[in-house]
């Protein structure tokens, strides 16, 4: 699960559950387990983006869609994103 705070950790403005029923329709890929371990979270411009134990990259829109960015395999060494801010398109190595 993903909590979604104010500014001064005081309040806790919304929950993001991590579950097979959460996914976007659509998606690529599919969650192995439900409620997989958190090893970040990154927030952006109306979106959170979310790395799992089991190496999957989600992103969140702060309404609660979620959706599969990137699924990486356990014999794969580097995967990339593009991740879009302001206009401007970067990617970052994993």
């Amino acid at each position: 699960m993903v909590s979604l705070w104010d500014d001064q950790f005081e309040r806790c403005l919304k929950t993001y559950p991590i579950k097979r029923s959460t996914l976007a329709a659509g998606t690529r890929g599919v969650l192995v387990k439900d409620s997989p371990p958190v090893r970040a979270v990154v927030l952006g411009h109306g979106h959170i983006l979310v790395g799992t134990k089991n190496s999957d990259i989600l992103e969140i829109s702060k309404e609660g869609v979620m959706h599969i960015v990137v699924q990486v395999g356990s014999t794969c060494i580097r995967a990339y994103i593009t991740f879009i801010t302001q206009g401007k398109s970067k990617q970052y190595a994993m």
